[in-house]
């Protein structure tokens, strides 16, 4: 059953990140879209609302954007039929988020509620993702401790699809994910990967939520 939904997330090709050229920023929210149908958008924590977005459920009873309401609204995942729904967090106060709205950098911000859920994202990755893979654009080589002066194994390549086995501040410890979705022909027993570097996101993920 895991292998099987697993493989449907990647077709749905939801190891590319919608926000990805945006600044990492302190974590992720994740959104319980079966809860959702309207969120408001503010310039400030002080501020009256001043955009927002409706959900619909359509023909098959999916819940999305209602068309042409909100072209502007690009979030770094979403795929209802799966439950994923997930925005880029700039940064938070007690009751306030600022959140990236689409990959051109823009921010809102949005009043939390029962139905968001914010993860740093050490958190998020150890906890909620189910593989990393290689970033689309940028380069990242797998070494053999959490250091860049360590031996490189290899470059991570796009075939590679990882498990995450620890976290160690801004490195990952990661093995080839051999049973559900890598085709890599150089499969890795054990390396360690930046996956933040220069307020960038070194990596791509696959969620299971």
């Amino acid at each position: 059953m895991r292998s099987r939904f697993v493989a449907m997330i990647l077709l749905l090709s939801c190891f590319k990140n919608a926000q990805s050229e945006n600044a990492i920023g302190v974590g992720i929210i994740l959104l319980d879209i079966t809860k959702i149908r309207h969120l408001e958008f503010h310039s400030d924590t002080s501020s009256a609302s001043i955009a927002s977005v409706k959900f619909v459920e359509n023909n098959v009873g999916v819940v999305e954007p209602d068309p042409g309401s909100a072209e502007w609204f690009v979030p770094e995942q979403f795929y209802p039929s799966y439950d994923i729904f997930v925005l880029r967090v700039v940064t938070t106060t007690s009751n306030w988020l600022k959140v990236f709205v689409n990959n051109n950098g823009k921010t809102y911000w949005l009043r939390s509620q029962e139905s968001i859920r914010f993860m740093t994202w050490p958190d998020f990755l150890l906890k909620k993702v189910n593989a990393i893979s290689k970033h689309e654009i940028l380069k990242a080589s797998i070494r053999t401790y959490p250091d860049s002066k360590s031996k490189a194994i290899k470059m991570l390549e796009s075939k590679d699809c990882l498990d995450i086995l620890e976290i160690k501040g801004d490195w990952i410890h990661v093995q080839t994910d051999k049973s559900d979705c890598s085709e890599s022909l150089k499969p890795v027993r054990s390396g360690w990967i930046q996956w933040r570097f220069n307020n960038q996101l070194q990596i791509s993920y696959s969620l299971v939520i």
